[in-house]
Parts: structure tokens; C-alpha cells; sequence
């Protein structure tokens, strides 16, 4: 699960404005991560666009804490 999560993060750096990936320790603590990458492979697999896929992942996540600081999906 971990493995196909990176994979798909890996393969849709379009996620992270800059291009670049950073993978942290935290990813190995949790699942919430995880969880938000399969969501979002669900989602994208489902012709969902970014902004929609954005928009699920920041109702879903953000009872869970502050969300990474990244730029808006358009």
C-alpha cells in the first residue's frame, strides 16, 4: 500500500507546484498520507479534475490537523 502510494506521487508530481518530491519519515508513522494518495489515485482514476480532487482531500484531512502549506489547484 505505502509502495503504490509513493509510486502515484512519483508519477503525479503535479501535486507539488515546484516539481519536487520530499519523502519524510511521517509517512512511515501514519496513514494519512497514504490515505490521501489512494484517494486521490481513486479520484483521478474516476476523471475527477484536480481542483475537485483538492477540494474532497482538504474535507476529508482537515479535522486531522493544518494542511501542507502548498499552492491552489486552478
Amino acid at each position: 500500500m505505502v509502495q503504490e502510494a509513493y509510486r502515484f506521487a512519483i508519477a503525479n508530481q503535479e501535486f507539488k507546484p515546484d516539481g519536487s518530491i520530499v519523502f519524510g519519515y511521517h509517512a512511515f508513522e501514519g496513514s494519512i498520507c497514504v490515505d490521501i494518495a489512494r484517494d486521490a489515485m481513486r479520484l483521478m482514476s474516476q476523471g475527477k479534475p484536480l481542483p475537485e480532487i483538492r477540494a474532497f482531500v482538504d474535507s476529508q484531512y482537515s479535522k486531522f490537523g493544518q494542511p501542507t502549506d502548498t499552492e491552489p489547484v486552478e
